[in-house]
């Protein structure tokens, strides 16, 4: 069997899972640096391949629910900061968000209507790819193994 066929079958099997790892690296892609993208990227499929390997499916569910909802608000907020104001999102956007009037947000709610739409849609792909319990993936040792090497080389070069 070549590569391509066992991608081929891979891909069949695992389609919506390339689908959110493709929309996600898209995503920061566009709203990120690169290191900063790749580390996000390569946290964001262990993560979702960790949960994955949950067999209990209210488990899962109470797993993932913050990290979905965390990380399609992030997606969204990026997407919003970098489609109005052209740069990534920073603590500065994040503090001019934070201290916003009620009553300007409910005069500029018509602007966000795009961006929470995305935020629904990348929740609901997120649930839907982590929803299906999966045998197929790597073991959750190994996963969880290169998790944590993920965070700790974040970390560490966060440090210096």
């Amino acid at each position: 069997m070549t590569v391509f066929n066992k991608f081929a079958r891979s891909f069949k099997s695992h389609w919506l899972l390339y689908l959110c790892v493709i929309v996600f690296g898209i995503t920061n892609l566009v709203a990120s640096s690169g290191a900063h993208m790749v580390q996000r990227l390569l946290f964001f499929v262990l993560t979702i391949l960790v949960v994955k390997r949950i067999s209990s499916l209210p488990l899962r569910l109470l797993v993932a629910a913050p990290f979905v909802l965390l990380t399609a608000a992030d997606m969204s907020i990026s997407l919003y900061s970098w489609c109005t104001f052209g740069t990534t999102f920073n603590d500065g956007f994040a503090i001019s968000v934070l201290q916003s009037d009620p009553d300007e947000v409910v005069k500029m709610l018509g602007m966000y209507i795009p961006y929470l739409c995305a935020f629904a849609f990348l929740s609901l792909l997120f649930l839907a790819v982590i929803i299906k319990y999966d045998v197929s993936l790597p073991t959750k040792k190994v996963t969880g193994i290169l998790l944590l090497i993920v965070i700790s080389g974040s970390l560490f070069s966060a440090c210096q």
